[in-house]
């Protein structure tokens, strides 16, 4: 009894394992899949590179769900909340929400750098860099004649 009550433990953790994250918020193998094809369909929506925007969440948040920054930044794609609203027009965006609801926390990101990518002229670099340091900062860097670079668009392209 007990041994079979055993084997019954260990195949329900199992497949708990293959359908959500660790205790430590890292999502497993079974769920990449789940997310990846997210990013998929939603990058064709914005006309996005997958690989650059899979590498992106590798880079922002080693695809950890619940992680959040020291500057408030949240989820897969380390998103601010204020952000979120306003890129979603969805006032009751919450960093609870934004590192809880993949779905809501990529479509966020993914709307947030085609707006970026829009903005400035469709130069993915610079995009990439607004989305890191914000797209008024690149913008006052550029205006001043300095490379607004800081490793992090390479960091995302690396080997792309």
């Amino acid at each position: 009894m007990i041994t079979t009550l055993r084997i019954m433990i260990i195949a329900v953790l199992l497949m708990a394992s293959s359908y959500g994250t660790t205790e430590r918020g890292i999502v497993e193998v079974g769920e990449r899949q789940s997310l990846n094809e997210i990013v998929s369909s939603r990058c064709r929506h914005y006309h996005l590179d997958e690989k650059v925007i899979r590498r992106m969440i590798s880079v922002e948040s080693d695809w950890r769900i619940d992680a959040f920054s020291s500057e408030g930044a949240c989820g897969l794609m380390q998103i601010l909340p204020a952000t979120a609203c306003d890129i979603m027009d969805d006032s009751t965006i919450t960093s609870e929400r934004l590192r809880t609801d993949e779905r809501l926390n990529i479509e966020a990101g993914l709307k947030y750098l085609a707006f970026l990518r829009r903005t400035f002229s469709g130069d993915l670099k610079l995009a990439l860099l607004a989305y890191n340091r914000g797209p008024a900062t690149v913008q006052k860097l550029l205006a001043q004649g300095i490379d607004p670079s800081n490793g992090y668009e390479r960091k995302v392209m690396k080997n792309l």
